[in-house]
């Protein structure tokens, strides 16, 4: 817009990760009145915006704020709850660098939910004097109509609105002077202080890899945007990595989240060995993308959404206590639709869209033991093999289904070839 509607020269580039729901995106953004030629990141920014409040603690989203920056955090938070949520390195930044700091609760207003974008853009607009303020508004406005016409007047008149309410949503916070004296020790603590000496000193691991051991030592830095800073001694040849690695993602992407049973666990009923049991749906609060699904068709009605803050403490401890209850898995016939629903699934916390409806049925298709996968390439080798996080994973005795994908849409013929393989070689262990 900026470029269409001034005479700056404009640069963009983004990177993005292959999240279906919660992915990260990074907006590198330059304007300047001759052209711009930069093949590189921004490492020195004037304006920097953190549109999820949850990544002030993933991310060290202050390590490349230029002194005396803009800095505007979307969150639900109060200036009054700064202190207690913004991370000790994110305050001390802000504070030694002397950075204008902004606040607004951009999910709130117009309605618009996570559709925040143009929000943002209009608090751009007001923050970074790019462009006359009220040239940006009407470009903006123009914009919507463009992009939202044929989706109807209300989503047209909730975005302009949206745009109209922004400025009045903008908090201008002080930063306190004792944001800067937090020791080294508080830093640390803090948990943003991440990108440590990866990979320095011999070769990190066995041939074989361990999934806690790929979780802390490349999952962790990849996942904290440090991963560039890994060597390639940090992986094992042939690219061969652990199942089950995206258990280790919490996210935190939702906004309000589904809060469990209230009383309790309920008697399991079905006959058999289902009679000596009793069951408690269970949610993990850290992994739930906020779809809603599961609130609209459960039969009870025994679910709602809250906000995801108050579940993660609520819930946190019951889910934590509940991934230690022994499987029972074996002693219910799973060729049962109810039994099934009893078995340890080989695909958990997949990087799927927000209430997609593929991983249910590859779920279920997971209770086999003897699973071999040829994966087209597509949404479901996204969130089903993108490093660092891998959704398939094994039982207790190390089994699960096998998982490859090739890189072109052959996978008729690769899965053939993976069968043919497979057959040949029980052939040749029989005769021998």
């Amino acid at each position: 817009m900026i470029a269409l509607g001034t005479e700056l020269h404009t640069q963009a580039y983004f990177e993005y990760d292959a999240k279906k729901s919660g992915g990260v995106t990074i907006s590198h953004l330059r304007f300047g009145p001759k052209p711009i030629h930069a093949p590189y990141n921004v490492r020195s920014a004037d304006y920097m915006a953190i549109h999820k409040q949850s990544y002030v603690q993933q991310y060290d989203v202050t390590r490349y704020l230029k002194p005396n920056a803009v800095c505007v955090v979307n969150c639900s938070w109060g200036e009054s709850e700064l202190e207690a949520q913004l991370p000790a390195k994110m305050r001390k930044d802000l504070a030694t660098k002397q950075a204008k700091l902004f606040i607004i609760d951009a999910t709130k207003i117009a309605g618009l939910g996570k559709r925040i974008n143009m929000i943002m853009q209009t608090v751009f607009f007001k923050l970074s004097a790019v462009m006359p303020y009220e040239e940006a508004v009407e470009m903006l406005k123009k914009s919507i109509k463009k992009m939202y016409g044929k989706k109807g007047d209300k989503v047209v008149n909730m975005n302009i609105a949206g745009v109209d309410a922004a400025i009045e949503g903008i908090i201008a916070v002080k930063i306190p002077a004792s944001w800067a004296d937090l020791s080294a020790g508080e830093e640390a603590a803090s948990g943003a202080a991440r990108h440590v000496a990866y990979g320095k000193g011999p070769r990190m691991f066995p041939e074989v890899q361990d999934a806690d051991q790929f979780a802390k030592q490349v999952q962790a830095p990849c996942n904290n945007l440090d991963g560039n800073a890994l060597p390639v001694s940090a992986f094992v040849p042939g690219g061969r990595v652990p199942c089950g690695t995206s258990q280790y993602e919490k996210r935190g992407i939702a906004i309000n989240a589904p809060a469990a049973f209230k009383d309790g666990s309920r008697a399991a009923i079905g006959g058999g060995v289902l009679d000596n049991y009793q069951y408690r749906v269970q949610v993990s609060p850290w992994d739930c993308t906020g779809c809603e699904l599961c609130v609209r068709i459960c039969p009870a009605d025994a679910l709602s959404l809250k906000p995801a803050a108050e579940m993660i403490q609520q819930e946190e401890p019951n889910w934590n206590f509940a991934i230690t209850l022994p499987d029972r898995g074996e002693e219910i016939d799973k060729t049962t639709v109810k039994g099934s629903q009893f078995q340890k699934p080989y695909l958990e916390f997949s990087g799927a869209c927000e209430g997609c409806g593929e991983t249910p049925h590859v779920k279920l298709m997971t209770f086999g033991d003897r699973l071999v996968i040829a994966n087209a390439t597509g949404c479901s080798s996204i969130w089903g093999g993108s490093n660092p996080s891998f959704p398939y994973t094994v039982n207790s005795k190390g089994e699960g289904p096998a998982w490859a994908n090739s890189l072109f849409e052959d996978n008729a013929e690769f899965g053939f070839g993976m069968r043919k393989a497979r057959v040949e070689d029980v052939g040749r262990h029989s005769i021998a």
